[in-house]
C-alpha cells in the first residue's frame, strides 16, 4: 500500500515538474527560437565566408554595429508597448548628427555642449510627437511619418548638404573607442556581483510575502550560465581590441529602459496602456500623460544612438539614419514585443538587434547585391511582423 502511494507521488512529481519545464518553453519560446536561429546563422555564415564572419575583427565590428540600433529599438520599444509606433526616429538620428557636427566644426563648440544639444533636440522632438499624439490626438502613424520626411529635409538644410567630418577626436572616441582589458573584467566582476544581489535580495522579499522561490540548484545554475556567458563575451572582445565603448552605452542604454519598463509603475501603466486602453483608464491611468513620456524616451534614445553613430563615423552626412526606423522597428518585433502594444522586454531587443545585424553583416561579407539585401530584410520584417499576429490570435 505504501508503495503504492509512493510511486503515487512520484507520479505527481513527475507531472509537475514536466508541467513547470513545459511553462517555462512555452514563455522563453521566443527567446529559444532567436538563439536558435543566431547559431545556426553563425555556422552557415562562418562556411560561407571561410570564417571570416567569426573572425575577433568582425565579431567586434558586428557588435558595435548593432549597438545604434538596439539603443534606437530600445526607445521605440516603450513607444510600441503603449500601443504606438514612431517611424521618425532613423531620420531623428541622422538630424541630431548634423546638428552635433556643424556645432563642433563649424560653430567650434567642445564635445559636452554639442551632445547635450544632441540631446535637447531629441527632447524637444519627441515632446513634441507626444504632444500632437497625446494630447492632439493626432495618429502616431501620421505624426512620425511626416517627423521622417521632415527631418531629412532639415538635415540637408543644417548640413547645406555636405559631408561634415574631422569632428572632435574626444567626440570620436565615443564610437570609435575599446575599454581597455582590464577594464573588461572588471565590468563583468561588477555585473556578476549585481546580478547575484539582484537574485538573493529577490529571494528575500518572495520569502517574506511567503511566495515560492526557484530551487536552489536552478539559481545557481542561472548565476553559472550569466558568469559562463560574460567570461566568453569578455575573453572574444579582449581578443581584439576590448569592448567596444559603443557596446557599454548599448548594454547602459537596455539595462535603463529594463528599469522603467519593469521596475517602476509608469512602466506599469506603459504594459496595462498597450494592453487595454481603456481598461487602463478606467483604472485611473493617466494616458494622456504615459503617452506622451513614451515619445520623449523614444527622442531621447534616438539622440544617444545618433551621438554612438555619428561619433563612429566621425562625419555627418545626408544619408546618416537612412532606414535605421525600419531595423530598429525590426529587432524590436523579432524581440518578441507585440505591435499591438502590451506585451515585450526591453532585454529582447538585443537579440532583435543581433539577428538583424547578423543578416547585415552577413550579406555583405557574402557580397550580396544590395538590392536583394533590401529584399531579405524586408522578408524578415514581414515574417516577424505575421508570427506576431499568430501569436496574438492564439492568446486572444
Amino acid at each position: 500500500m505504501l508503495q503504492v502511494m509512493n510511486n503515487g507521488v512520484m507520479i505527481m512529481n513527475n507531472i509537475s515538474e514536466n508541467s513547470k519545464l513545459k511553462q517555462y518553453f512555452n514563455k522563453n519560446i521566443n527567446t529559444i527560437v532567436l538563439v536558435g536561429a543566431l547559431i545556426v546563422l553563425a555556422i552557415i555564415l562562418s562556411f560561407s565566408t571561410n570564417g571570416i564572419f567569426t573572425s575577433f575583427r568582425n565579431l567586434s565590428n558586428l557588435f558595435r554595429q548593432m549597438a545604434v540600433v538596439t539603443i534606437v529599438g530600445s526607445g521605440i520599444f516603450m513607444v510600441i508597448l503603449g500601443g504606438n509606433i514612431d517611424l521618425s526616429v532613423g531620420s531623428l538620428v541622422g538630424l541630431l548628427g548634423g546638428i552635433g557636427a556643424v556645432a563642433m566644426a563649424r560653430w567650434g563648440w567642445e564635445t559636452v555642449p554639442a551632445i547635450l544639444l544632441m540631446v535637447f533636440v531629441g527632447i524637444v522632438a519627441g515632446s513634441f510627437h507626444g504632444f500632437l499624439v497625446s494630447i492632439v490626438k493626432v495618429p502616431a502613424f501620421i505624426v512620425t511619418l511626416g517627423g521622417y520626411m521632415a527631418y531629412k529635409g532639415l538635415l540637408i538644410r543644417v548640413t547645406n548638404g555636405a559631408t561634415i567630418s574631422n569632428l572632435n577626436p574626444s567626440f570620436a572616441v565615443i564610437g570609435q573607442g575599446y575599454l581597455s582589458n582590464v577594464g573588461g573584467w572588471i565590468f563583468a566582476v561588477a555585473l556578476i556581483a549585481l546580478y547575484i544581489f539582484l537574485t538573493l535580495r529577490k529571494r528575500k522579499i518572495r520569502a517574506i510575502y511567503n511566495l515560492e522561490n526557484p530551487n536552489i540548484a536552478v539559481m545557481v545554475a542561472k548565476i553559472v550560465i550569466l558568469a559562463a556567458l560574460l567570461i566568453g563575451f569578455i575573453l572574444l572582445m579582449n581578443s581584439y581590441e576590448g569592448i567596444p565603448i559603443p557596446v557599454m552605452i548599448m548594454l547602459g542604454a537596455v539595462a535603463g529602459i529594463t528599469i522603467i519598463a519593469e521596475k517602476t509603475s509608469y512602466g506599469r501603466s506603459v504594459y496595462a496602456m498597450g494592453g487595454n486602453r481603456e481598461a487602463a483608464r478606467y483604472s485611473g491611468i493617466n494616458i494622456k500623460r504615459v503617452a506622451f513620456i513614451t515619445f520623449i524616451i523614444s527622442g531621447l534614445m534616438a539622440s544617444i544612438g545618433s551621438i554612438v553613430y555619428t561619433a563612429r563615423l566621425n562625419a555627418a552626412t545626408t544619408q546618416a539614419g537612412y532606414l535605421l526606423e525600419m531595423d530598429a522597428i525590426a529587432a524590436v518585433v523579432i524581440g518578441g514585443t507585440s505591435l499591438a502594444g502590451g506585451v515585450g522586454r526591453a532585454s529582447k531587443v538585443i537579440l532583435g538587434a543581433a539577428l538583424m545585424a547578423t543578416i547585415d553583416n552577413g550579406m555583405s561579407l557574402i557580397n550580396l547585391q544590395s538590392e536583394w539585401q533590401m529584399v531579405v530584410k524586408g522578408a524578415v520584417l514581414v515574417l516577424a511582423v505575421t508570427m506576431d499576429v499568430l501569436s496574438n490570435r492564439k492568446r486572444v
